[in-house]
């Protein structure tokens, strides 16, 4: 199957069989965050360049987008 991209404002979706490529901006890179994707916490601690999640099954990249939520929040929450 081919790879299949998606952009949004602070980050790029790439997505191949059941696997998720998020690029994340540079804006945003080295930030504390918490992540989660359909509703679970799956990333937590400062951004990384590139994060990658095993999907459940296919999706398209603008579902991936919409499940995902990336949240910055002070270091005393991490």
């Amino acid at each position: 199957m081919q790879k299949e991209l998606c952009r949004f404002v602070d980050y790029i979706i790439e997505v191949e069989n059941n696997s998720a490529a998020i690029y994340i901006s540079d804006d945003l890179v080295y930030k504390p965050a918490i992540v989660r994707f359909q509703g679970q916490e799956v990333y937590r601690g400062r951004l990384p360049h590139v994060l990658f999640l095993r999907l459940p099954a296919y999706m398209s990249p603008e579902v991936v987008g919409f499940q995902l939520r990336i949240k910055d929040v002070p270091f005393s929450e991490l």
